[in-house]
């Protein structure tokens, strides 16, 4: 997905978390604009090119590496407190899962990646954990309105996509996506 944000607002809310390197930067920026009132739109009708696997290739265990480790740092940075506690423990099961499937698949060099993940996410919590508080502190220095919670969908996308076999986001349940 392709996104657009004016230089100001960028640089307001402190721009791409150099600590993630690749992966989920983009996420973590747009979550902490929707937290502040931003709303955050997709034009369907779009059509961009881009050279899928142009930081790492597809198959790279690096990739999972910033995946894994970079999604589960995002929960910590922007999910409220009362979801958090138990969405990380879940989310850590998901990945054991996940493992087990790449161990399925012989691919041992991504389950090395996840575990690789782990570590690094257990060694830096306290990193951001007092990146959240600093966060916390931008959103609302930064406020133009309540949070915005439209789009997001109120379920499981694991499930939706490797059980239901659900390919893309405009596939999902509607009444589960908060229309506002």
């Amino acid at each position: 997905m392709l996104h657009f944000y004016s230089g100001t607002l960028f640089h307001q809310f402190k721009g791409f978390d150099g600590d993630y390197f690749a992966h989920n930067e983009e996420i973590d920026l747009c979550w902490r604009l929707k937290r502040a009132g931003h709303r955050i739109c997709c034009i369907p009708q779009s059509v961009v090119y881009h050279l899928g696997g142009g930081t790492l290739d597809y198959e790279n265990p690096r990739k999972a590496y910033l995946n894994f480790r970079n999604s589960l740092f995002s929960i910590v940075k922007n999910e409220p407190l009362n979801r958090m506690i138990w969405l990380i423990p879940v989310r850590l099961m998901l990945d054991g899962v996940a493992a087990g499937m790449f161990l399925t698949q012989g691919k041992t060099k991504a389950i090395m990646a996840i575990l690789r993940a782990h570590l690094s996410f257990y060694r830096q919590f306290s990193l951001y954990w007092r990146k959240r508080k600093a966060i916390e502190n931008l959103v609302e220095k930064h406020r133009i309105g309540p949070a915005r919670h439209t789009g997001i969908f109120r379920g499981s996308i694991v499930f939706n996509h490797y059980l239901k076999r659900v390919k893309h986001f405009s596939d999902l349940p509607k009444s589960k996506i908060n229309q506002g």
